[in-house]
């Protein structure tokens, strides 16, 4: 839902958001899933890096990335300039959203996310 429409911005507005609304819709069958672990146990959604990873004490300093129930990482871009930004990976394999697979303990120093994009990486099993 939107209160402004995106085309009143231009194309390029235009084009984000449509990408943005693709993501969500590849992510409803899990976004389903966990409102229902949410409703049935009380789990949260959006859960902070250290709660997958209570031990990892990197995870306890990262206020501007979370985790999207137990297996997906999200790193939003949060200023109006950048256009890359550092990632904490926890312990794992993660796969991001442009298919690279990243070994986890790690840090991405300068992981670029375009306007367009969003950086998330899945865990993989």
């Amino acid at each position: 839902q939107f209160s402004i429409g995106p085309w009143q911005y231009g194309d390029s507005t235009s084009s984000a958001c449509l990408k943005a609304l693709r993501l969500r819709e590849a992510r409803l069958v899990q976004l389903e899933q966990l409102f229902e672990r949410a409703a049935s146990y009380g789990e949260p959604i959006v859960r902070p890096l250290w709660w997958h990873d209570p031990l990892d004490p990197s995870c306890y300093h990262i206020g501007d990335a979370f985790m999207l129930g137990n297996t997906t990482l999200v790193a939003p871009v949060l200023e109006p300039s950048m256009r890359s930004r550092p990632i904490y990976l926890p312990a794992g394999r993660w796969r991001s959203e442009r298919g690279l697979l990243h070994m986890g303990p790690a840090w991405l120093l300068s992981y670029p996310v375009p306007l367009d994009h969003l950086a998330v990486f899945d865990l993989e099993s």
